[in-house]
């Protein structure tokens, strides 16, 4: 009987992951096809393929555009703090007068 709850809940965490991974892709794919700068669009491919928790930050205004990343971190709330922080650091020093947002996490 122990056997057959602990297959059970391998499963259904296989499964939760599976559908966590599916969402990420999709989720990754509108926002890669949403930014209009290449090196936006290549570190966030970069991005896709590291390991641990991550996350990407954007903003876009008429002045222009920054972005951040962060990845390997352990929670993904550290992630997002790092991409937001790094972000908001570009886009201070280009004059930007709009906050970063996360536009991707996992």
């Amino acid at each position: 009987m122990k056997a057959k709850k602990l297959i059970l809940i391998v499963f259904s965490l296989a499964v939760s992951a599976c559908s966590m991974t599916s969402e990420f892709d999709e989720k990754f794919q509108q926002v890669r096809e949403s930014l209009p700068e290449y090196d936006a669009r290549m570190n966030l491919d970069e991005l896709k393929e590291h390991k641990g928790r991550k996350a990407f930050a954007y903003v876009h205004t008429a002045q222009g555009s920054a972005w951040g990343y962060a990845y390997g971190y352990t929670s993904t709330s550290r992630a997002e703090e790092k991409a937001l922080a790094l972000c908001q650091q570009k886009a201070l020093s280009l004059g930007l007068d709009k906050e970063c947002e996360v536009l991707i996490k996992h």
